[in-house]
């Protein structure tokens, strides 16, 4: 299966199952895969910001938050 497939259908089961009205995703700002994941399954790029988390790992702090919201 292929990574966005699978994530596909989590977003079916976050809508149709779990009812919810949007799902969010972040991953560090060099993680070009998980984008591109993200904008093939329709997420839309919301934000660039330092993870509060990620301090001690500057490499890792920069991250990308994407959004998609429910349209069924």
């Amino acid at each position: 299966m292929l990574l966005s497939e699978g994530a596909k259908r989590c977003l079916t089961y976050a809508f149709s199952d779990l009812n919810l009205k949007e799902v969010v995703s972040v991953c560090t700002i060099g993680n070009k895969t998980s984008e591109k994941v993200m904008l093939k399954i329709g997420m839309t790029k919301q934000a660039v910001f330092n993870h509060s988390k990620l301090k001690a790992y500057p490499e890792y702090e920069k991250c990308v938050w994407y959004k998609v919201e429910n349209q069924l």
